[in-house]
């Protein structure tokens, strides 16, 4: 409802963004936030925490698909 009154409240979008991963749809709130994040991007500002939230997402996504981040790929050890 919020939205549906201020579409340009932010936080609200953000919050939305934040449930609707919490909803296990994560693709859908990556398209959110990263919509949120180029609208803050032309407007000339950044959010570090936006771009971290992103980043968590994905990976954990990615996690889920069977995907690794290689920093924590304990099989492959150097010299091995």
């Amino acid at each position: 409802r919020v939205i549906e009154q201020k579409p340009e409240d932010k936080e609200a979008r953000r919050a939305v963004a934040d449930l609707t991963a919490i909803l296990d749809k994560p693709l859908a709130a990556l398209g959110q936030m990263e919509d949120l994040q180029v609208e803050q991007m032309r407007q000339g500002s950044s959010d570090a925490e936006l771009s971290r939230r992103i980043q968590q997402v994905q990976e954990e996504f990615l996690q889920r698909r069977g995907f690794q981040p290689p920093w924590e790929d304990y099989q492959r050890r150097p010299g091995k």
